[in-house]
């Protein structure tokens, strides 16, 4: 008779097969992004979210392609997933963020299947066992998940467009290795593929044949040889695919963030020189971020110090430490590749938002996202890439080479470990607009939007969660400060005369609400000002003010009804009628309808 396995061995047994099986370290990994991520599902929309999302035409109707392609060419690729999340459950936030997760944990998949790749290659690793590969990779993408400076890029929804297109890069890479590999022609149009895929998803992908060249350049004397013929036609490819971004402003007419007078520059406002020398801090600012996270913050916005000579804020500083890296870099070369292809996808990697093309906000942490797998090379290479490597002439990992394997896993152990509690903290502030942006102001005091935004948070809160005056207060403080860092900020001008006449100080709102009018034109603006009259019982005033914003958009229905219930309150009611009648083909309220019906019909005796 066959004797029984004991219950605590075949479970071990079990979990070694698992351990040993090819889904091992995926399974790990989604697992791992989903722990991390979870508690941020119920973040809401924030700054880009809304006009991206909430209140985008161009996403709600998925059969309008057109539509998408439209609204953003250069990103066409990431609004038709929010169009396809919108058709299925519209504004609701899960679908958003499950897309959100379930991409990064992928990514996290794609850069294990990169090291894993790249660590079998005797260009990079000498003598390196086999059966530590997983080992090594693992931990790796590993970090890059649960790094916290990734959090924007998951959890604040419209970056999905940073994820996406570093999926489509991911993509593209390794199926180039993949080709260079095997000399599978099927390999390389599947890097052409998804390196168009990426370029319509985010410009910054522009990079991706200058990376190639960068990997092939370095790791050729790994790949298949292949006839110069066939490698100069593979070049010529790439090449042709560098103006793919640009093309698609200047022949398809496709919208982008742009200025008029210059396709690669997304702000007016800021010098190049003034850019790149302020960049030269804020890579520095990346790096040491990356190895201890401390201080991070969701929007700088204008508190980032601004370098207009490479002597201010010691900017020459950091410009010597990146050059000291390049150096290391050309130093790798000789003896240590990894650390030369680590630092190379760095700096390759940020090259389009760290450079000389001006972007308005110098500093977001998402732009490390793709990036921040060149560091974890790095790692890799300061442990296990050196030309006299340790595991060199060795069958197995024993000695200084144990020790090798053992310092680097308890580094990434210690790193993963320690991230980890910080990326779920943040993903928990982004799950409250109050908590988020404190945070913000705290650690960017100088940053106008970030006080506009909290105190517009604390406005949502008293209309939506209890008239609660505190809610008020803390709000009209808050946007005092943005107009103090910024007199011109007419956001925060129109949303404090809201408070004001939220709270009926009538004369102040009059006075703020002009001087958001003085600065720019808006609906909102016309509609407090408008509002505060008519409770001043200046109805023809009140009337000819709303009228103005009545003019700038026609459709919008917060108007519409002020100037119904400013013609009802004067007496007008067959105005009223009108503006109510023209309210409800935007809006749909029994309160509205029902008030209609009765100024219908008291119009009609006063006709009779």
């Amino acid at each position: 008779m066959r004797r029984q396995e004991p219950l605590l061995t075949f479970w071990k047994r079990k979990a070694l097969s698992f351990i040993h099986s090819a889904w091992f370290p995926y399974a790990v990994l989604a697992v791992l992004a989903w722990a991390v991520y979870a508690n941020g599902m119920k973040a809401p929309f924030t700054l880009d979210d809304f006009s991206s999302i909430e209140d985008n035409p161009a996403i709600q109707d998925l059969k309008n392609i057109g539509a998408i392609w439209n609204f953003y060419t250069n990103r066409f690729l990431l609004y038709l997933s929010i169009a396809v999340n919108y058709a299925i459950h519209g504004t609701s936030l899960s679908g958003y963020h499950i897309v959100n997760i379930s991409l990064h944990a992928i990514n996290g998949m794609l850069v294990f299947r990169l090291l894993s790749t790249l660590l079998r290659l005797p260009v990079l690793n000498r003598a390196l066992p086999q059966r530590h590969i997983l080992w090594i990779a693992l931990p790796g993408a590993a970090l890059f998940i649960c790094h916290p400076m990734q959090v924007n890029a998951v959890t604040y929804i419209i970056q999905r467009t940073t994820a996406l297109a570093a999926a489509f890069s991911l993509l593209s890479l390794l199926f180039y290795l993949y080709f260079r590999l095997r000399d599978r022609n099927l390999y390389f149009m599947f890097c052409l593929v998804f390196m168009l895929f990426a370029m319509f998803t985010k410009e910054n992908t522009i990079i991706l044949p200058v990376l190639i060249a960068f990997m092939e350049f370095l790791l050729s004397r790994g790949f298949r040889k292949i006839t110069t013929g066939k490698l100069i036609t593979v070049f010529i490819l790439l090449i042709l695919f560098l103006p793919v971004i640009p093309a698609s402003n200047l022949v398809l007419n496709g919208y982008n963030q742009s200025d008029p007078n210059s396709t690669f520059k997304a702000s007016t406002s800021l010098n190049r020189l003034h850019y790149f020398y302020t960049q030269q801090n804020v890579i520095v600012t990346y790096i040491r971020q990356w190895f201890v996270p401390d201080n991070l913050c969701f929007d700088y916005s204008n508190h980032f110090s601004i370098s207009k000579t490479l002597w201010e804020n010691n900017a020459w500083l950091s410009m010597l430490v990146l050059i000291l890296l390049g150096i290391s870099a050309v130093f790798g070369l000789f003896y240590n590749k990894w650390i030369s292809l680590g630092i190379g996808w760095f700096f390759i990697g940020l090259s389009v938002e760290s450079s000389f093309i001006s972007i308005k906000d110098v500093y977001f942490e998402h732009r490390m996202y793709f990036p921040m797998i060149g560091l974890c090379m790095v790692l890799i290479g300061l442990f296990f890439g050196w030309k006299h490597s340790v595991f060199q002439n060795r069958e197995n990992v024993t000695g200084s080479g144990r020790k090798s394997l053992n310092a680097y896993g308890l580094l990434l152990g210690i790193m993963i470990l320690a991230f980890t509690p910080v990326t779920i903290y943040r993903n928990y502030l982004f799950t409250d607009p109050v908590l988020l942006w404190s945070d913000v102001v705290k650690k960017a005091p100088g940053s106008s939007r970030g006080h506009s935004v909290l105190a517009t948070s604390y406005l949502n809160k008293y209309e939506f969660e209890g008239e609660d005056p505190e809610y008020l207060t803390y709000a009209e403080k808050s946007f005092l400060e943005s107009v103090r860092l910024d007199p011109k900020n007419d956001t925060s001008l129109c949303n404090l005369a809201k408070v004001y006449l939220l709270w009926g100080k009538l004369d102040a709102c009059i006075e703020t609400a002009k001087q958001a009018l003085s600065v720019r034109k808006s609906v909102y603006a016309y509609h407090h000002l408008g509002q505060a009259y008519r409770k001043q019982g200046k109805y023809s005033l009140a009337a000819e003010t709303l009228l103005k914003g009545y003019e700038l958009d026609k459709k919008c229905s917060f108007i519409l009804e002020a100037l119904g219930d400013t013609y009802y309150d004067a007496g007008n009611m067959e105005l009223a009628v009108k503006y109510y009648q023209e309210f409800l083909e935007y809006y749909i309220g029994d309160h509205v309808q029902e008030r209609v019906d009765l100024l219908s019909s008291t119009v009609s005796d006063q006709i009779q």
